[in-house]
């Protein structure tokens, strides 16, 4: 059987099929008024405000999650007086077990909306994402860097994976964002993803992690493509792969029997024109 047969054969056993374009998630040439969406920041220092700080702005809801109001106060205290409004956040939530007393005043005193999640149960990110819920935005940014402490980088993996489980959150499309990274969770079925040209013929690295179960993959526009592959840790797990730069579509298809996280690197320069 050829690829492209066998690569059809598992698409024909699937039933969601998503498009996505990374230039519109990353609202790269989008007119302000035609992509709205949230901008979560997690307690991740902003390294690269220059590319964070635009993103944030544009973003029609705005939350500082816990330990990330602070790393957006040390960025906000760096503008002139009278940017700060335009800047603000709208919610800051969390157990606040990581926000400084400081902060938190400076955040009640420009009259934004504080909100105590105390629940243990689920993670800071979890519960600004129920928040996020009650607003009808589908797609979320979330600023959090993959340094730093591991637990905190699998418990927002985690968090990934719990979305779609929740009736309430199933129809946000969440977006890890790092200073030069962009995460998301491929769910059961067919994926096309629109690489920005820029990426594609630098050779940026791009993987599929297949975490808590295996999960049979077919792709193609990978320089390593797999072809009903088993991917599983404790196997092969496609880490540091990049693209087909002899494809002439800047274009990855990917299909999947099970949930699978796809990341990619972005470059230093690839939001300048957000």
């Amino acid at each position: 059987m050829s690829f492209s047969n066998r690569y059809n054969s598992i698409i024909s056993s699937t039933h969601t099929s998503r498009i996505w374009d990374v230039k519109s998630i990353l609202c790269i040439q989008i007119k302000e008024d035609s992509e709205k969406y949230s901008f979560l920041i997690l307690n991740t220092p902003i390294v690269n405000p220059n590319m964070i700080i635009p993103l944030w702005k544009k973003a029609s809801i705005r939350f500082a999650v816990d330990g990330g109001g602070i790393h957006l106060y040390n960025a906000l205290t760096k503008l002139k007086i009278d940017e700060i409004d335009d800047f603000l956040p709208n919610i800051v939530c969390g157990d606040f077990d990581s926000i400084s007393q400081n902060v938190m005043q400076f955040y009640e005193k420009r009259n934004v909306n504080i909100i105590h999640t105390p629940n243990q149960d689920k993670t800071d990110f979890h519960k600004a994402l129920d928040i996020l819920s009650t607003f009808t935005l589908e797609k979320v940014l979330v600023y959090s860097d993959n340094v730093g402490r591991f637990d905190h980088l699998m418990g927002n993996i985690n968090t990934l994976y719990k979305v779609p489980s929740y009736s309430h959150l199933k129809h946000l499309n969440v977006y890890l964002l790092g200073n030069d990274c962009l995460t998301w969770l491929l769910q059961p079925g067919y994926h096309t993803i629109h690489i920005p040209e820029k990426i594609w013929s630098n050779k940026s690295y791009c993987s599929l992690i297949p975490i808590g179960h295996p999960c049979c993959v077919s792709t193609t526009g990978l320089k390593w493509n797999l072809c009903n592959c088993v991917l599983k840790f404790g196997g092969l797990v496609s880490s540091s792969n990049t693209y087909d730069i002899n494809q002439k579509e800047t274009i990855v298809k990917i299909n999947t029997d099970n949930s699978l996280i796809w990341s990619m690197t972005l470059g230093n320069d690839i939001l300048n024109d957000v």
